[in-house]
């Protein structure tokens, strides 16, 4: 399915190219995005079916969260309402400064794949339903922070947004 797919979109973004008019320029656009999205998600399924092997290597968290918060923000970018539709709200997310916590042994992917999921779900949250008054017109505010259990010997990273349950 995906090579179909891949054909789709790159026609749509040929066809986004030639176009003059701004509204076919944008629908041609989307069609493009849809499909990529729409790949990734055919993916997504084909490894939860038959999941990856992690490969465990040492992981600092501090990059882990600053490259999930930028794959948060490609697939939630600013200017996306909730759904990814379109509807000005900036991003803003926060990340503490992380200090004190030792490296870990993880798959740095997994993880970094697993909080980019979860910001990207605070991001799409904090902008709200499109009829919500308290948050029409808001930017969407994420906050993440990390920090280390010693009891435990975990680290552990919290996401927090302001969006509605």
């Amino acid at each position: 399915m995906n090579n179909p797919l891949a054909v789709i979109s790159g026609r749509a973004q040929l066809l986004a190219a030639k176009i003059t008019d701004a509204g076919m320029k944008q629908e041609a656009s989307l069609i493009a995005q849809q499909g990529e999205r729409l790949s990734q998600i055919i993916t997504d399924m084909m490894e939860f079916a038959k999941p990856i092997t992690p490969k465990m290597g040492t992981l600092d968290i501090a990059s882990v969260i600053e490259e999930a918060a930028k794959i948060a923000t490609e697939k939630a970018p600013i200017g996306a309402a909730a759904g990814g539709t379109g509807g000005g709200h900036a991003a803003h997310i926060r990340i503490e400064p992380v200090q004190g916590i030792p490296a870990a042994r993880a798959d740095a992917k997994q993880i970094r794949n697993a909080i980019a999921e979860i910001i990207t779900n605070a991001i799409q949250a904090s902008r709200g339903a499109e009829g919500d008054v308290r948050h029409k017109g808001a930017d969407a505010e994420v906050f993440v922070q990390a920090r280390f259990d010693p009891l435990d010997e975990q680290i552990i990273v919290q996401v927090t947004d302001h969006g509605v349950a």
